[in-house]
């Protein structure tokens, strides 16, 4: 018996989530934007490093120049938690109000 393995909705391309590829984390700075892979859409978690609750906002393309708040439908992580796994675009740029680590959950790629 197999199990019918996921694929992501625009590509196609298999989603394979538990191969941890720590090498591919990255850190983002409070009030600092970042793209975590310009490529290709990566299964991700983000853990909030700080003490203090996070605010973020996405914006594929360019920088997000909006400072993430309660109000400006953003993602919220509590203090020293993380996200559940989610699909992050590519080109995907990410401001916070804290401290982040991006975390890959896919299969790993030499890209």
């Amino acid at each position: 018996m197999s199990l019918k393995g996921t694929r992501f909705g625009i590509t196609g391309a298999p989603v394979q989530v538990g191969g941890l590829k720590t090498s591919d984390s990255k850190k983002v700075a409070a009030n600092g934007n970042a793209v975590f892979d310009a490529n290709h859409e990566r299964v991700v978690e983000v853990h909030n490093l700080s003490s203090t609750d996070c605010f973020f906002n996405i914006k594929i393309g360019a920088a997000s120049g909006t400072t993430p708040s309660s109000a400006s439908a953003s993602g919220f992580i509590a203090a020293k938690n993380s996200t559940r796994p989610f699909v992050l675009p590519k080109n995907a740029y990410i401001k916070t109000t804290q401290d982040i680590l991006i975390v890959s959950l896919d299969a790993e790629t030499d890209a």
